[in-house]
């Protein structure tokens, strides 16, 4: 998951740019960082889909074999517990003409 996020600085004469990087398991369906029951919930809502299917979820779908079956709920269950250490952010400062002025890499540990 890459969500990137553009704020004007408190000067206004120039704006910072935050790329935040979370780096995940497939595993990790909700994408919170942790694979817990909520993910088990969300291939079980899934479970017996196909493409097409009303009830397909493509994340669900770990093995990619284009089915949701018990071997998907298993591969999650493996992952149960996991928890994700640390977020990288990446930020750059612009001037007013533009020019990159600053830039920093921040890792926060969670």
């Amino acid at each position: 998951m890459i969500k990137a996020v553009h704020t004007e600085s408190t000067t206004g004469i120039g704006f910072t740019y935050t790329q935040k990087v979370v780096v995940t398991v497939p595993e990790d369906l909700n994408r919170d960082l942790h694979v817990d029951i909520q993910d088990i919930f969300i291939a079980a809502n899934a479970f017996g889909s196909y493409p097409a299917h009303p009830r397909w979820n493509t994340q669900a779908d770990i093995n990619k074999d284009d089915y949701i079956g018990i071997d998907d709920v298993y591969l999650i269950a493996k992952k149960f517990g996991w928890k994700r250490k640390a977020i990288i952010r990446l930020i750059r400062s612009y001037g007013a003409g533009g020019g990159l002025r600053t830039r920093d890499l921040q890792i926060s540990y969670l």
